[in-house]
């Protein structure tokens, strides 16, 4: 379970910083200016870390780094966490990520109206060749007319094939946007208790 620590200075801005204030959660690669929520980062060993106020002294903050960086240094970068970490960074809300699955969905869904458009066309071309047949009931064909509905029949199968393979692809774009919203929603509604590394001097008398 991740941890909320504390930290500071320039080896942690290379992390990924997220403002929780209320019902919403901001993502960034650098840190959050006017947080007025929870102010946090995630460091590569997994550790969600508190990002300190300003107003430390030095002495501390050379405390907060030390801190982070033994409790860091317990377990080694996890890329499951690394992976966590970038899709929160990418998708901050179900909005960013259902944009996300419509811009995907754009080509695919475009190539699939127009596989339709154009097995439409065929079948219609189809049933004129159909009805220009009926002429020669009882006799053959001619080479012409024979050639044509044979290249008919090709190009029908290979089109219908493709919108086979497209429509494929759609529920394959569709079903990884799935898998990922429902990883999403659990790592959205994680609250990792706080844990500080540094107890701020009590107030003098």
């Amino acid at each position: 379970m991740s941890l909320l620590l504390a930290c500071s200075s320039a080896w942690c801005r290379d992390y990924t910083y997220k403002c929780v204030d209320g019902t919403w959660a901001k993502f960034s690669q650098r840190e959050i200016p006017n947080c007025h929520g929870v102010h946090t980062m995630t460091t590569p060993g997994g550790w969600e870390v508190l990002v300190p106020p300003p107003n430390m002294t030095f002495a501390e903050r050379r405390a907060y780094d030390e801190c982070v960086r033994k409790l860091d240094s317990v377990g080694r970068p996890d890329p499951a966490v690394e992976r966590a970490s970038a899709m929160l960074l990418r998708y901050p809300d179900e909005a960013a990520h259902q944009k996300a699955r419509l811009q995907a969905l754009e080509r695919p869904r475009e190539a699939v109206g127009r596989a339709e458009v154009k097995v439409g066309i065929l079948w219609d071309e189809r049933e004129r060749l159909e009805v220009e047949t009926a002429q020669y009931v009882g006799h053959p064909l001619p080479s012409d007319l024979k050639q044509k509905l044979e290249a008919n029949d090709a190009l029908a199968t290979s089109e219908r094939q493709r919108l086979q393979k497209l429509s494929a692809e759609v529920a394959s774009v569709d079903a990884r946007f799935d898998a990922e919203l429902a990883q999403l929603k659990e790592l959205w509604r994680r609250t990792p208790p706080i844990v500080s590394c540094h107890t701020p001097k009590p107030k003098s008398a």
